[in-house]
């Protein structure tokens, strides 16, 4: 059960950021627009991506450290 509560938040980060990603890449795409609008929507988007990806980061590490210790690495 535990491991399919961790994957399910891999998987809901995962989706997120691809979310995101396309989101930017719409923004990037977009000629509707100001250009200072795109580039303000285009750095938020980035700000979040990159939180994200630290947080699928973060997670990871977290669920790869008692692995780690079980197997002696510690």
């Amino acid at each position: 059960m535990t491991r399919r509560f961790l994957e399910i938040i891999t998987s809901d980060l995962i989706v997120r950021k691809q979310k995101l990603e396309q989101e930017l890449e719409e923004t990037i795409n977009e000629t509707n627009n100001k250009v200072d609008e795109r580039v303000d929507k285009a750095i938020n988007l980035l700000y979040r991506i990159n939180e994200v990806s630290n947080a699928l980061l973060t997670f990871d590490t977290y669920i790869n450290k008692p692995n780690e210790q079980t197997n002696g690495t510690d």
